[in-house]
């Protein structure tokens, strides 16, 4: 994640130990997950039963490690929920690229046109919009700025709210 870390270094100089905080926040993050479970957003289970009724292909494409993302996967008990993952060790470049998306859909076998992300992020919806994928955001810690909300499709607050979009777009 080199490209966070870009950030703190221009913010905080280029001797801030961004590696170092992200590796306490995550050690943080994983003895939480291991007291409390880890958090699923809201709407995030009727959206993927929907998807699994409906045959959808679904990639988790994160930044986050591999090892990280396999733990947090398992102990939110979605494991096989599902079809393919992609994490940020296992691509070369991080969002705001669009390689990790790129590299979902070919793990789907399906073009960018037929693929649908769903995103909290502004780097995600930079990169998923250059990757030519429609993009819904549901914003977490923050509400896109304009610049990225007019990249999106639509911008939802749950993750249920998906369902709805979905079926529109089945009926055209």
């Amino acid at each position: 994640v080199p490209q966070i870390w870009d950030v703190f270094y221009k913010g905080f100089g280029s001797d801030f130990p961004a590696p170092e905080i992200m590796k306490a926040n995550h050690a943080r993050m994983a003895a939480q997950f291991e007291q409390d479970g880890v958090p699923v957003k809201p709407g995030l289970r009727p959206l993927l039963d929907y998807l699994k009724a409906h045959g959808y292909k679904m990639c988790v494409a994160t930044s986050s490690t591999r090892e990280r993302v396999d733990k947090i996967l398992a102990k939110a008990d979605l494991a096989n929920a599902f079809d393919e993952t992609i994490c940020g060790d296992e691509v070369e470049r991080g969002k705001p690229d669009p390689e990790i998306f790129l590299k979902a859909c070919q793990k789907l076998h399906l073009p960018p046109e037929a693929c649908l992300v769903l995103e909290d992020s502004e780097m995600g919806i930079q990169a998923a919009s250059q990757a030519g994928i429609r993009v819904v955001c549901v914003p977490d810690m923050k509400y896109p700025e304009p610049e990225y909300a007019k990249k999106t499709w639509k911008i939802v607050e749950r993750l249920d709210q998906v369902i709805p979009l979905l079926r529109e777009s089945e009926q055209s």
